[in-house]
């Protein structure tokens, strides 16, 4: 039973990993065919973030809550794209978060400053918290859930942390990062964590046509999903921020008071990824916030949340989630 299992390797046998399940097809496929799934319902800029709404395909009324988004290195929103054709139809508006560079379009001067000094991990925390406060404001008796992968779940968890007192947020669904980075298995894996975060950072650092080239070599070893000749040193300013905040993210993202007790998490994590994103306090903290909170590992890597052999399975697991909620209310 996974609600009991107090250590990581304990998780890990005990839980039944996601896969690529067929029984998950009938569901997907349907999802897929809801009219107009693609719409953008509304588009602005809050702060340096470009936000894109695409409200549900059920009937008026009959709205179930909304989920927002947030992607990490070096992806863009259509990470999400199956987790958003499988939640529209089911009742959830869907907000979706582009970090800044991330996308086709620049944020505007006055988010960022011509010496890009406000473009840092806390501004975009900053931003989100705006984001979340008006999705909630939007229709203040339904659920927000916030879903975040990679860099998004470390601003996410920023924000989140800013504005557990109001009850903005009612669930989280985080993928593959949590809190704190173990000790890493193989050679390997030890050596691609020392060198590729400075690497990304000095990319940034660099810029032009050599922090392109240093940001596209770690992309293409990553086996990222995005095109990595898509890949630019603009996109890399969380690593080189995360140096000069260290003392925020400790401070802000301390195991001891994040995640926060009664907020219900779903974290899955990719049971191949080469490194691993979290450690064995952090799942404890997450099975400890709430009788519905859960832990369960997925048969990839560290982008399942997109790879053709599981990203169906992932929204299934997603959405049979938010099903067993209790109304926010009474969270």
């Amino acid at each position: 039973n996974i609600f009991s299992t107090r250590n990581l390797e304990a998780v890990q046998k005990s839980s039944t990993a996601i896969g690529t399940g067929a029984e998950s097809k009938g569901v997907m496929e349907s999802s897929r065919q809801e009219a107009s799934e693609d719409r953008v319902d509304e588009t602005y800029w809050e702060g340096c973030l470009l936000v894109e709404r695409r409200k549900h395909t059920l009937r008026a009324g009959e709205k179930r809550g909304s989920a927002v988004f947030v992607h990490g290195w070096p992806d863009s929103p259509v990470l999400f794209d199956t987790q958003v054709r499988a939640l529209r139809p089911a009742g959830y508006d869907c907000v979706l978060i582009t970090l800044p560079y991330f996308g086709d379009s620049d944020p505007p001067a006055s988010a960022i400053g011509d010496a890009q000094e406000r473009l840092s991990l806390d501004a975009a925390a900053t931003a989100l918290v705006n984001v979340l406060e008006r999705t909630k404001q939007s229709d203040p008796s339904k659920p927000v859930v916030l879903v975040c992968h990679d860099w998004g779940c470390v601003i996410s968890y920023l924000a989140h942390e800013r504005c557990m007192d109001r009850a903005l947020v009612s669930s989280l669904v985080a993928l593959d990062v949590g809190i704190g980075i173990p000790p890493q298995r193989g050679i390997l894996a030890k050596l691609f964590l020392a060198l590729y975060m400075p690497a990304l950072a000095l990319a940034h650092w660099i810029g032009g046509r050599f922090g392109d080239g240093f940001a596209q070599l770690v992309a293409r070893s990553a086996h990222t999903p995005r095109d990595p000749s898509t890949v630019t040193a603009r996109m890399c300013w969380p690593y080189l921020d995360a140096i000069h905040s260290r003392a925020l993210l400790r401070r802000s993202l301390s195991n001891k008071k994040y995640p926060p007790q009664g907020v219900p998490v779903l974290f899955l994590y990719g049971r191949k990824s080469p490194l691993r994103y979290f450690d064995e306090r952090w799942t404890r903290r997450v099975l400890a916030t709430h009788v519905f909170s859960e832990v369960q590992p997925v048969e990839s890597d560290h982008w399942f949340v997109t790879r053709s052999r599981t990203r169906d399975s992932v929204a299934q697991t997603i959405l049979a989630w938010l099903e067993k909620l209790p109304p926010s209310p009474s969270l």
